[in-house]
């Protein structure tokens, strides 16, 4: 139980409810306060009360990139002939907060957004559930730590081109090209970045979204990013690089590698490679 802004009005009127009794000895006035005092312990009781027996069952955090919001996917679910009401449900450090009616043994699902983190391989989230319910005079806190792995990527970013033949450059930088002999593959959404001149025009005007024509049949020479061909970057620069070359090299579905100080990935490619090496940047020292 934690005071809040209400508990000192409530203090001042029972203050000023004694002054008025012991001055004019006033009896109406010390059962009047008495009266209040005792509504706001009931009122603490049932504050308390209302975030007995509420589960919360938190899905796998995805993995973000700095300066992104951690995002929690949560499952509410009262317990049988149990209501919450008003719950309040935050991330700690976060400002945004999700506001719970958990009346019925039925699940209820929403989101919640932590705030944004640096880089780095995190072990647990923490999670205040609250409530005030029903008078406001206190707040029943329960301060839930989940051992939750998840990661914080680097932010993408860099001027750098990707490292090799300037077609290959000029390609990352304006999206998916058709070469002689390529055959056309279908589409695949647009992404910021990605050169407009690609995008399927026929659809947008049929009201689609946008989407990128893509193109398959000549296959794409691999790209091993190394760590130290980034002379001269700061270390936290380097592996925004780096993190920028994965993702472009990503959406040209070309095979690449990962060479770090101490640690190599091989070549591949794939959701899962793609992963990988952001974790490795992710948990590289700082």
């Amino acid at each position: 139980m934690r005071p809040n802004r209400h508990t000192f009005g409530l203090v001042g009127v029972l203050l000023a409810m004694w002054y008025a009794g012991a001055s004019q000895n006033n009896a109406a006035a010390y059962l009047l306060g008495f009266l209040t005092l005792s509504v706001a312990a009931v009122s603490a009781v049932h504050a308390w009360s209302n975030l007995r027996g509420l589960q919360l069952t938190v899905e796998p955090i995805s993995p973000v990139y700095e300066e992104e919001p951690v995002a929690l996917n949560v499952r509410a679910k009262a317990e049988p002939g149990r209501r919450h009401i008003a719950v309040r449900v935050q991330v700690r450090g976060s400002e945004i907060a999700e506001l719970l009616d958990c009346v019925s043994e039925d699940q209820e699902q929403f989101e919640l957004l932590g705030p944004a983190r640096r880089r780095g391989r995190y072990g647990d989230v923490t999670i205040l559930v609250e409530s005030t319910f029903p008078l406001g005079f206190f707040t029943a806190r329960r301060v839930i730590r989940l051992a939750q792995e998840h990661y914080v990527y680097p932010k993408p970013a860099g001027a750098l081109p990707l490292p090799t033949d300037l077609l290959r450059a000029q390609e990352a930088e304006v999206g998916m090209t058709a070469s002689e002999g390529d055959d056309f593959a279908g589409v695949s959404e647009w992404h910021r970045g990605q050169s407009m001149r690609h995008v399927d025009w026929k659809a947008v005007a049929r009201g689609q979204r946008l989407m990128v024509k893509q193109w398959s049949g000549t296959p794409r020479d691999p790209f091993t990013f190394s760590w130290d061909k980034l002379e001269g970057l700061s270390t936290e620069d380097r592996l925004r690089q780096l993190a920028r070359w994965l993702v472009l090299t990503e959406r040209l579905e070309s095979p690449y590698g990962l060479k770090l100080p101490g640690v190599t990935m091989p070549i591949s490619r794939g959701d899962v490679h793609f992963h990988q090496c952001l974790r490795m940047l992710a948990e590289f020292p700082a």
